[in-house]
């Protein structure tokens, strides 16, 4: 096959099935935004924050791990109040108790290590969480102590104290959890009377991290192992370990254990809801009798989002939002609310839409700027925050603030991966208002960074980006995404588009291929790359019956994937079966791909 025809199989769009492409989208979203500009200054809805009015007396805990002088104890300290975090801040009196991963975003914002706090550090933690409060602790060899602070700064009662060797103060813990729920006046608190934990597995427990992270063969059977014992190390498992051929059944036995904790509905809400299918009704029951519980709408929030369910995900968020104002708040607010405006959208142009879709997403628009404002005004080390509010500004036609606000999440964090695909993608492409220079600066910054966020960077929208007619700058696609490879080694996708530079451009062949094959070790089931390979399979290696199974488990991966269908059209016409290829061909069209200058039209006689 000549090189020019080559050339031609590489598709200018990109085609995810027979839904709306990502190009259309892209348009609906810059027909709304100049709707937006064209009637005036963009508005920022602050009467909708004022309409959600916070809840007040509400309370909640976080158990600090305590500090030790003996660093070899911090493991065996930091797993009792772990155990104490989970039994008392999860009872359902307490209405505000963070969800874990929560917790430890609080703790990243403020720049500290650990959660072994003191009393400054630790107020200004559960004001961030909007949490009445914290169990501050000691542990000395013979001692564990904790006192209740509030929000204030106060301390609430007496301080809490067991001693013995680690084993009696292990064994004593369920003693200090009802002396504790007593402090904070839960009257009828669900406690253990006894833990089924060894002090050898509290410390174990103390020295996991309480987010996912690689744990070795030895840790993870451990864990498994210790989740029959206690919810505590079940729902590290949960955490640490997503995923695997048990996963549904495990989550429903952590589910089975504490029906009641907070916690644990909510993290099991936000890891996968569609695991817990045959609890939801109950979960449900539990959730309407608490309306006033974050970590409850928390979790109903993630289940609808999940769900796609935009109205009922907003609902859940304004409770949240009127329990307690924390970053989590008005991060899942702001994207609710987006979330809102694109499901009454539905993908449709401007003028497409009735008067009424135009009228609710005219309101919605400010008043996810209005909520992403006053986050970031609140926490201005959140660079998720300001990610949120850069999409926010971007949907409400007030560009000089998403510019700003995109700029200032990166700064604050490199890996924050929501805003570079967002400048790729959207704001800085010349149809939103940016400029051919600004996208491909954006583009580089984008591919020098994206090893700090390993996988999460959309190389495929860097190359169609830059190759669109109105940016031209197709010849800074490869070196930018060479530099993207060179810092992220492991993204299939990048993989796949150098691979492609190297094939429809370069006509280097071995070097596409090479990429192309890194890539699928990644990511087998890529239905682009698939293709891709086949054409070099096919024109280059000359190997038919080869690239027949690749253009067809291209298809199967894809079923909606018209790109993917037309070049298997063209396969069945070039190896004698001019019929099927005439099929294939329709099949392609239905599933939307029209691009003109695929050859399989001049072959079939088929045309778009």
């Amino acid at each position: 096959m000549k090189p020019s025809l080559l050339f031609f199989t590489l598709p200018l769009l990109t085609f995810a099935g027979c839904a709306t492409t990502q190009n259309n989208v892209q348009s609906v979203t810059n027909q709304l935004r100049k709707m937006v500009a064209m009637s005036g200054p963009p508005s920022v809805d602050n009467a909708y924050l004022l309409s959600l009015a916070p809840i007040h007396n509400v309370k909640g805990l976080v158990v600090a791990d305590p500090k030790s002088p003996n660093p070899s104890d911090t493991a065996f300290g930091a797993g009792c109040a772990r155990w104490l975090d989970l039994q008392v801040g999860g009872q359902l009196g307490l209405e505000t108790s963070p969800p874990w991963e929560q917790l430890d975003d609080a703790r990243r914002l403020q720049g500290l290590h650990d959660l072994r706090l003191d009393s400054k550090s630790g107020v200004t933690l559960i004001n961030d969480l909007g949490v009445s409060h914290i169990a501050l602790g000691t542990f000395t060899k013979g001692q564990l102590v904790f006192q209740l602070v509030d929000a204030s700064g106060h301390n609430v009662g007496v301080p809490l104290q067991l001693h013995g060797s680690n084993a009696q103060i292990a064994a004593q813990l369920p003693q200090l959890a009802r002396q504790m729920a007593k402090q904070l006046g839960l009257g009828q608190a669900e406690l253990p009377a006894q833990i089924p934990l060894s002090d050898s597995d509290l410390t174990f427990i103390g020295g996991l991290p309480r987010r996912s992270s690689a744990l070795s063969a030895s840790d993870v059977s451990r864990l498994r192992s210790l989740a029959a014992k206690d919810s505590l190390p079940d729902l590290l498992r949960a955490r640490l370990t997503r995923g695997g051929p048990n996963w549904a059944r495990e989550q429903n036995a952590l589910y089975a254990k504490a029906p009641h904790n907070a916690i644990i509905v909510a993290d099991l809400l936000d890891a996968d809801a569609n695991a817990l299918r045959p609890h939801l009704a109950t979960i449900d029951a539990l959730i309407a009798s608490h309306p006033n519980n974050f970590m409850l709408a928390f979790g109903e929030e993630r289940r609808h989002a999940q769900a796609n369910n935009a109205a009922l995900r907003v609902q859940a968020c304004e409770r949240m939002m009127r329990l307690a104002r924390n970053p989590t708040a008005f991060f899942e607010l702001s994207e609710a609310l987006g979330a809102q405006a694109d499901s009454i959208r539905r993908g449709a142009f401007y003028s497409d839409m009735s008067s009424t879709q135009r009228t609710q997403v005219g309101k919605i628009y400010p008043r996810r700027q209005a909520v992403a404002a006053s986050g970031v005004h609140l926490f201005p080390t959140d660079a998720a925050l300001w990610a949120s509010l850069a999409e926010a500004a971007t949907c409400n036609g007030d560009n000089s603030i998403a510019k700003s606000s995109l700029q200032k999440s990166v700064t604050l964090d490199p890996a924050q991966a929501k805003a570079w695909n967002w400048g790729i993608q959207q704001l800085f492409e010349p149809k939103w208002g940016g400029s051919p220079t600004e996208l491909v600066a954006w583009c580089k910054r984008a591919a020098q960074n994206a090893g700090h966020c390993p996988g999460a960077i959309d190389a495929t929208q860097i190359e169609a980006a830059l190759d669109a007619d109105d940016v031209q700058a197709g010849d800074q696609v490869e070196p930018i995404l060479t530099t993207f490879v060179r810092n992220d080694p492991n993204n299939a996708g990048a993989l796949r588009e150098l691979g492609a530079r190297y094939h429809y451009f370069d006509h280097a062949y071995r070097r596409a291929e090479k990429m192309y094959r890194r890539s699928l070790a990644l990511n087998p089931n890529d239905s682009r790359t698939l293709g891709y390979l086949a054409d070099i399979t096919q024109f280059v290696h000359q190997d038919a019956k080869g690239a027949g199974q690749l253009y067809y488990r291209s298809i199967l991966v894809a079923p909606g994937n018209g790109y993917a269908h037309a070049n298997y059209a063209r396969w069945l016409h070039l190896n004698g079966r001019k019929q099927a290829a005439i099929g294939e061909a329709k099949v392609a069209i239905k599933c939307g791909y029209t691009d003109a200058t695929h050859p399989v039209w001049q072959l079939t006689g088929v045309h778009p």
